[in-house]
């Protein structure tokens, strides 16, 4: 088939056509790939994050256990002394009844 024998208007209707269908299809297939990433964010969320906040929770307690460890160590009074054993008590206790089992 010769291209001269068709006209400018069907050669252009056919070629927006074709960029019409193109477009389409690359949409589809971007809403696709987008809904397998919500689905990975959605189990990041749900799955996750939580585990990932209690982990944190636990450096925090760490870091508290440890600075007031230190603390003790370089107090010099014996009430200062007994004071920062309070509060390391408390924080122990308070990091003991906060852990929870996590699900993976």
């Amino acid at each position: 088939m010769n291209t001269d024998s068709i006209k400018l208007r069907t050669k252009l209707g056919a070629a927006f056509f074709s960029l019409a269908v193109l477009t389409a299809g690359i949409g589809g297939f971007a809403i696709t790939e987008l809904s397998n990433v919500n689905a990975s964010t959605e189990e990041i969320a749900t799955s996750w994050l939580p585990s990932i906040k209690a982990l944190g929770q636990v450096r925090v307690s760490a870091n508290q256990l440890r600075r007031g460890e230190g603390d003790h160590v370089m107090s010099l009074d014996a009430v200062e002394m007994d004071s920062i054993e309070k509060a390391l008590n408390e924080a122990k206790s308070a990091s003991r009844s906060s852990r929870r089992p996590m699900s993976s």
